[in-house]
């Protein structure tokens, strides 16, 4: 018997959310209710309704795959039917725009992905897709090839009475539906907001539209709004960057087609994770057709968008964007130098300075070498890359010691500096090519390079952007930002950019765990001097945090009288004022040993849960390094868990409910819990190093800051000395111990 299936975006979103993952394997109706969505089944077809569902409602059809000889058990999985959804998401303002690691293929209103990861185990199989087929709104899935029949977009002849039979009784399963919607009670709560952004981004957005969040914005705010570009806007976690560069990208479209104009506006992430969570934001905003005239992606994905250029057979990128890239790259080039320093370093040492073979043997899982590795990665992706250096060519050596170095680079002075990383990076470009990889910096140089062609700047007049929104603008390298310009249609003007950065996640922080000096920073590197004049706009009323919240990030700030960071520093947290109500003061509990702390911390946060305002809670480690001990503490008086082990899992939160999350610090940045359990704090000396030191404050800030209402703080007693800022804290008021 033929079984199709038809969910509308609401009743799959509510499925998802709600279910447990054994339940997609039938995806009975018994349980249905409880999520506001109920089954019905007419004809040879399952229908899943949402409370909200109308007759007009875009639908969500997969097609019965047996006849293809494909079980459905195959995509009745949770995870593909999440794929299945963020697509259909994506597919309702084309082009359907899907992370580069889908390996997604359009053709006309056909496009195809991968249907779930990449894993060692699992063969993958492709979907095959229709964005509006028959001229409807719905999205339609009509086949999951397994990999050995990938299905050619530009050959499919489709069988439309499929289509049609499959959507027959739609209007009779709504009748239905909502017969028993009617005739059933139900206890909303069991069901949190269909806006699953709120539950997993910046909760300012709090399900308004343009219109509605207008009144109320700050002063602040409101005045970036009305700003011209470039502007560069900075401000610390919770102020809402991101909500005004979308608050913008809207206004200058709406005000574009007031004047009878169509602006292209492209707004840029660093990360798809990131992409995922401003694409669902900017749909909830949006009121009428913005949405169509932003292009919303990584940089990293920015050429083969623009160009449709796709990588050669066999040939695979080093993770799936620029986020992703950065950490596996960096991991190769810490291991590829701990190797030089064993074989090649002997020739060179006594040729180099004295600090810089100090750093060089310094302890391979010590800050200093981390620190140096990162600073060896952004020397191959922003200088040896861009410049063409070829290692192993007659006159690389030479060419790399002549060059020119700016205040932004590597501090290499002897010829022997510069000759040691240069062996080490033909390591690097030898072992890329050994495993058929090619990395995301490298992608980025090519799409440079593309940019900088002539044919480009014929089509930048037609394909170019009016205006440039960028997110996270601290985490892009000198490479990076010099793509930017090239991207806008008129080459003759300043680039008219809006651009967002918090200075106190550094990408330093955020990719080695230590804090040193960036060469992101304003310095007059060259993607600063093409920007030209850049108008600085601070935010300084937090949206997100209590009272309570806030007081204590303020004496951390105000612990800080050491930090130099220049201009970076200028916001005063003094200035910035709280807007949600008070709660209770941040508490700190001792525990005798780190094992104690894990369980207790966890049963935390899961008694935050079952509380009514507790809302959204999160385990968020201080040290990443904890969360192997902290997954083993699991137990049955946790309950549900959702640990991030890396940015790309974000996207998973939105089909979550009432769960612990529980993450490292840096993994959670741009978003929001009600409560915070904050632990997994180091072990530190009491005169620990000031790269410690810091490193340690400022994660702690970033720990903190994802709170809006409740913090708790669980150390143990084991690591020593609670650290001075917390300390301090307790005596200023700003922490309460319980004992």
């Amino acid at each position: 018997m033929t079984t199709d299936y038809v969910f509308s975006i609401a009743s799959l979103q509510a499925c998802l959310v709600a279910a447990e993952t054994s339940w997609f394997s039938s995806m009975s109706g018994d349980e249905c209710a409880e999520w506001q969505v109920e089954r019905v089944e007419l004809g040879d077809t399952v229908f899943f309704i949402h409370e909200s569902d109308e007759r007009a409602t875009r639908r969500i059809v997969i097609l019965d795959q047996e006849p293809f000889g494909v079980a459905n058990s195959r995509w009745m999985k949770k995870s593909i039917l999440e794929r299945v959804h963020r697509a259909a998401i994506v597919a309702a303002a084309p082009p359907v725009s899907l992370p580069r690691d889908w390996y997604a293929f359009h053709h006309k209103n056909l496009f195809s992905f991968f249907g779930s990861r990449r894993t060692k185990t699992d063969r993958m199989s492709r979907w095959t897709a229709e964005n509006r087929p028959n001229g409807s709104a719905d999205v339609l899935f009509w086949r999951l090839s397994p990999p050995n029949h990938i299905i050619t977009l530009q050959d499919f002849r489709p069988d439309y009475s499929r289509y049609d039979d499959a959507v027959l009784f739609w209007e009779e399963a709504l009748h239905e539906a909502r017969t028993r919607f009617t005739d059933t009670p139900r206890d909303t709560s069991l069901v949190p907001p269909m806006v699953a952004l709120s539950a997993t981004f910046d909760a300012t957005s709090r399900g308004r539209t343009y219109t509605e969040w207008l009144p109320h914005l700050s002063e602040d705010q409101r005045r970036f709004l009305e700003r011209t570009p470039p502007v560069k806007l900075r401000g610390p976690a919770g102020t809402g960057k991101t909500l005004c560069l979308l608050l913008k990208a809207i206004r200058e479209v709406i005000e574009a087609h007031r004047q009878g104009k169509r602006l292209r506006i492209l707004f840029l992430t660093h990360s798809w994770a990131m992409q995922t969570q401003i694409d669902q934001l900017l749909r909830t905003m949006d009121e009428g057709n913005a949405a169509q005239d932003i292009d919303v992606f990584p940089l990293f994905s920015a050429g083969s968008l623009l160009f449709n250029t796709m990588l050669p057979a066999g040939l695979e990128p080093l993770g799936e964007d620029s986020h992703e890239g950065k950490q596996e790259q960096l991991a190769r080039v810490k291991s590829l130098l701990s190797q030089a320093v064993l074989t090649d370093w002997p020739a060179y040492r006594s040729r180099v300075r004295p600090d810089f073979a100090h750093t060089v043997e310094s302890d391979p899982d010590g800050d200093d070498f981390r620190l140096f590795a990162w600073e060896v990665l952004n020397e191959f992706a922003c200088v040896l890359g861009p410049e063409g250096i070829v290692p192993g060519a007659h006159d690389a050596i030479q060419e790399y010691r002549e060059l020119k170095r700016a205040s932004w680079m590597m501090s290499l002075e002897a010829d022997a500096e510069k000759d040691f990383i240069l062996t080490v990076y033909g390591y690097y470009v030898d072992s890329l090519r050994a495993d058929n990889l090619i990395s995301s910096d490298q992608i980025i140089n090519d799409f440079v390079k593309d940019l900088e062609k002539s044919s480009w700047q014929y089509q930048r007049r037609t394909d170019g952007y009016d205006l440039i929104f960028v997110d996270e603008l601290h985490l892009f390298n000198e490479q990076e930002r010099r793509a930017l310009h090239h991207l806008t249609k008129d080459p003759k003007t300043y680039p008219k950019m809006f651009m967002a950065l918090d200075p106190r996640q550094s990408a330093e922080i955020v990719y080695t765990g230590v804090a040193g000096r960036s060469i992101i920073r304003d310095e007059p590197g060259r993607a600063s001097a093409i920007m030209g004049d850049v108008e600085q706009h601070s935010l300084t009323r937090v949206h997100r945090f209590g009272q309570e919240v806030l007081a204590l990030l303020r004496h951390i700030n105000k612990s800080w009288p050491q930090l130099d960071l220049g201009d970076d520093w200028e916001l005063d947290l003094e200035q910035v004022r709280a807007k949600s109500p008070s709660a209770k003061a941040p508490m700190l509990h001792r525990h005798a040993d780190v094992h104690e702390e894990a369980r207790n911390a966890l049963r935390a946060a899961r008694a935050w849960t079952n509380r009514p305002d507790g809302g959204r809670v999160a385990v968020v480690l201080v040290d990443k390094d904890a969360l192997d001990l902290y997954e083993a503490a699991f137990d049955s008086d946790v309950g549900r868990v959702n640990v991030l082990g890396s940015r790309d899992d974000l996207a998973s939160l939105q089909y979550e409910k009432r769960t612990v999350v529980v993450a490292p610090a840096e993994y959670v940045a741009g978003l929001q819990f009600e409560t915070v359990i904050v632990a997994g704090l180091p072990r530190m000396r009491r005169h620990a190093r000031w790269p410690q030191t810091r490193h340690l404050l400022s994660q702690l800030y970033l720990a903190i800051s994802r709170a809006s209402n409740h913090v708790e703080i669980h150390v143990n007693k084991a690591n020593g000395a609670l650290p001075d800022v917390l300390e301090t804290a307790i005596r200023a008021g700003a922490l309460q111990e319980i004992r």
